[in-house]
């Protein structure tokens, strides 16, 4: 059997997606956060068994990674 763990997300307003995923999941509570090496600050939020992972981006298209080139996609592929 299969079983998802965890799910990255990218946003742009971490707080207001935590109150969101918090009224839709109740069961969520926020395990982790804080600033990668990179300077991007993140979350999880979920509970015992899955967790979403929550990845703060700026709101300028022309700063994200698209995730269009192979590399990209070989690191986003799922493995089982």
């Amino acid at each position: 059997m299969h079983r998802l763990e965890h799910a990255n997300l990218a946003v742009i307003k971490t707080e207001e997606m935590t109150r969101f995923l918090q009224a839709a999941f109740p069961d969520f509570q926020i395990r982790g956060q804080g600033v990668s090496a990179s300077g991007i600050p993140w979350r999880h939020l979920g509970d015992d068994d899955f967790y979403l992972a929550l990845n703060t981006v700026t709101d300028d298209p022309a700063e994200r990674n698209d995730y269009s080139d192979e590399a990209s996609r070989a690191r986003s592929q799922v493995v089982s």
